[in-house]
Parts: structure tokens; sequence; C-alpha cells
């Protein structure tokens, strides 16, 4: 028996983790003939104590999201995927993914890295990996 992932989930950063993890949401997505989801969260407590630098700093921040998701859509594109959607949104990573995105987009499975580029914060409060798994209602896989 196959567990009919229809939507699955993907957060994206950029990082390697987050490539390899892409890689096999692509792999799933065809066995599934699913719809993909490709997200990126704009860490906005990364640049908000920079108050002086803020309006370059968000502007980074959009540009590179907009960058993560365009690559990421074209590698699944190239891939062979033609259901692939991407969603922004901004927050927490540690939050946003499980408590957000997921329930909204109505994912049966999250595939993420298992780390990413937040090791400093993973070093105080976890993972985003560890905590979307505690927070979400969904299957999760992490990619290694």
């Amino acid at each position: 028996m196959s567990l009919p992932y229809k939507i699955i989930l993907v957060p994206v950063d950029g990082s390697e983790a987050s490539i390899k993890a892409l890689d096999r949401a692509i792999e799933l997505t065809k066995f599934y003939s699913s719809k993909l989801i490709i997200a990126h969260v704009i860490d906005v407590r990364s640049y908000s104590l920079a108050i002086a630098y803020r309006e370059p700093l968000e502007q980074y921040a959009e540009d590179n999201a907009k960058k993560i998701l365009t690559d990421a859509e074209n590698r699944a594109k190239e891939a062979g995927l033609t259901d692939i959607a991407t969603v922004k949104k901004e927050g927490s990573p540690r939050s946003v993914i499980a408590k957000k995105i997921a329930p909204e987009v109505n994912a049966d499975l999250i595939v993420m890295g298992a780390t990413g580029y937040g090791m400093v914060e993973r070093m105080f409060v976890g993972s985003v990996s560890e905590s979307t798994v505690r927070h979400s209602h969904c299957d999760i896989m992490i990619v290694r």
C-alpha cells in the first residue's frame, strides 16, 4: 500500500541540506504524481535588530528569497515537474513552516533538510527541522 501524498511541501533556504531535500521531494513528487510546494521563510529576526540598515536588509532578504525560490522552481521544472507552486512568508522558520504554511497548502508530507543555515540558533533553541517535527500535523521526512 502506498501513501497518497497529494501535496508535498519542501522548505528551502539555499543551503546544501535544503537542496538535497528539494531533490528528494522532486523524486517523491514524481513517484506519487503529487503537487510540489516550494517554500521559503524570510527570518525577520535576522535583520530586525539592524535598525539603521533595515530597508537595505529587508530588500536583500526579499531579493534573496526570490532567487532561492526561482532557483528551486527551475530545478524542479528541469526534473520534469509541472505542478509546482512557491510560497514565501516572513517570520520564524521554526514556527511558520509547520503552523502556517503546511496547513495553508494542506501538505500531506514535508520534506526538509536535517540542517540549514540556522546553526547558531540551533545551538540555543533547536533546529528548524526539530521544531517542524514537534508541531506539524502531517508526515515529515528529514533528509540527511
